[in-house]
């Protein structure tokens, strides 16, 4: 993003689960930057998993790690890992609180599962909404319901919500949102409740990738009546599909035996449900063209074998495989895709009819969030001027500081362009920089039908021109 940009302000919906979810928590929430969230990341690790307590070897490696495993439900201490997280996110501070440090927080969710059934959960900063998504727009791979005490003394505090997130068994013992454990550090922790006597553990083990749970949220938010402008999801790690393994011998017979092949289908299905990459796979099939294009998947393929999820020596390693395997022109697209969906067209008046079988659209382009950060994002693409395009015609050709009104300091360029049909005919306005890479603005391909409609239920239409 580069130095003078934040992530964080051109995000609107951050969902995350496990290591994600304390992610999300840490940038958003917390509004930390990039690198001082894998810092922090790093160091939660490193005191969480790399010295167990008492000397307790690795996962699945040591007597003492089953016993402790039996009596206290989890592999390494609670007071740990409890600790570590009311330092990094305070004690006191909820995740449905008004942030001071920041204008407007997007809208943040962590996944939980519950140790009952399993069911997915979500731990947000917003109410639930409770508009119908319209058919079609359930794309979930799991049902899932918000979890919102009645009474505010029992909102969630962030660390309990991190530490409920990322309750990953046999490491960690289940988390308890309950008011008598939300500020002590008692083992009570991992066995208290919300509401019913419900204890929570890592989102991941009832969907790994909740990008499908997102989108279909923000359906809920909008109606689903506002395209997603871009969807970045980021994953952790995967590895290449395996090849079927080949055996004929009378030595192989014994390992195809059907104890071996129950024992490896059971596997299979297992790690099947917790496959991130197939989740991304089938939403990929779900979504609309328009919603394709501005769909970007990051994840590192790793060779051999995945990584223990409490190998906490693995962090250098991940990050060195992941800078060699860096693609540049994959991250400028999501930059361009980013800076473009920050700028908006709004109608000055309702189309009118004219000569030549044509409606005229005047209206005005805008920047939403902090205009400077777009410019530098955009800068740090191409430093020439910036085109708007209207269906690949140049509408207008502005170094973007150029329009920046005078009386209310903010971005404000005039365009005026034809469409033959209101609502069949679908107006694609998009930037193109020096370096003739093109992306859409927010909204686009759209209507100018939808435009209006829009517009109407805001008052923005009919209002007074306004810079």
């Amino acid at each position: 993003m580069g130095r003078a940009c934040r992530l964080q302000n051109f995000i609107d919906i951050a969902f995350g689960t496990s290591a994600g979810g304390l992610i999300i928590l840490e940038l958003f929430a917390k509004q930390s930057s990039l690198t001082s969230c894998s810092d922090t990341f790093s160091k939660f690790a490193a005191r969480t998993f790399s010295e167990p307590s008492k000397g307790t070897a690795a996962v699945a490696s040591s007597i003492r790690s089953w016993v402790r495993l039996l009596l206290n439900d989890g592999l390494y201490s609670d007071n740990a890992i409890d600790s570590s997280l009311r330092e990094d996110f305070g004690t006191l501070e909820r995740l449905f609180d008004f942030r001071t440090n920041a204008t407007s927080l997007p809208k943040i969710a962590v996944t939980a599962t519950t140790t009952g059934n399993g069911s997915t959960i979500l731990l947000s900063n917003y109410n639930e909404f409770w508009t119908s998504a319209p058919p079609g727009a359930k794309r979930a791979a799991t049902t899932y319901r918000h979890v919102r005490p009645k009474d505010p003394e029992d909102e969630p505090l962030l660390w309990k919500a991190a530490r409920a997130t990322s309750a990953a068994p046999p490491c960690v013992s289940p988390a308890s949102l309950s008011r008598a454990s939300q500020t002590d550090g008692s083992r009570f922790f991992s066995a208290a409740s919300v509401t019913n006597l419900v204890a929570y553990q890592d989102g991941g083990l009832g969907n790994p990738n909740p990008t499908d749970i997102a989108i279909e949220e923000a359906a809920r938010m909008w109606r689903s009546e506002v395209p997603n402008d871009v969807i970045l999801s980021l994953g952790t790690g995967f590895l290449p599909p395996a090849m079927t393994p080949k055996s004929s011998s009378f030595r192989e017979s014994l390992r195809n035996g059907a104890a071996m092949r129950v024992w490896r289908w059971s596997k299979s299905r297992l790690q099947n449900v917790l496959d991130a990459e197939e989740i991304h796979r089938h939403l990929l099939g779900c979504l609309d063209p328009q919603s394709q294009a501005g769909y970007y998947r990051l994840n590192l393929e790793l060779p051999d074998t995945l990584p223990r999820l409490d190998d906490a020596q693995c962090m250098d390693d991940l990050r060195t495989r992941v800078n060699k395997s860096r693609d540049e022109k994959l991250l400028t697209n999501i930059k361009l895709s980013l800076a473009a969906s920050s700028f908006f067209v709004e109608l000055d008046d309702p189309p009118k009819y004219g000569h030549g079988g044509h409606y005229i659209c005047q209206g005005t382009i805008r920047v939403r969030g902090a205009f400077l950060q777009t410019c530098a994002l955009l800068r740090g693409i191409d430093h020439g001027p910036v085109e708007f395009l209207k269906d690949g015609e140049e509408l207008a050709k502005i170094h973007l500081e150029e329009g920046i009104c005078l009386n209310c300091r903010r971005f404000n360029l005039p365009v005026k362009f034809l469409v033959r049909h209101l609502e069949q005919e679908k107006v694609t306005i998009s930037i193109r920089l020096e370096n003739n890479l093109v992306s859409c603005i927010s909204s686009f391909p759209q209507s100018m039908d939808w435009f209006t409609l829009q517009q109407s239920r805001s008052g923005r239409l009919l209002a007074d021109a306004e810079c």
